[in-house]
């Protein structure tokens, strides 16, 4: 590999790390938004949760036809 070609391997391998800790850090931060979301909603907590729970399950299920 030339060392041109080893740059652009790398600056790819960095953007593309960078775009996956960026999505994985707003789908964690989810419990930060518990306590102010139920207390407004007047939900308990289980409700949130399982709101959670099922974006989860649809997002992964839905990934092999929209990725």
């Amino acid at each position: 590999m030339s060392s041109r070609t080893a740059r652009d391997v790398t600056l790819v391998l960095v953007c593309a790390s960078i775009i996956c800790a960026l999505s994985l850090e707003i789908r964690h931060t989810f419990g930060l938004f518990m306590r102010p979301m139920t207390m407004d909603l007047q939900w308990g907590r289980e409700a949130f949760s399982i709101a959670i729970a099922l974006q989860n399950l649809v997002w992964g299920a839905t990934q092999p036809f929209s990725g």
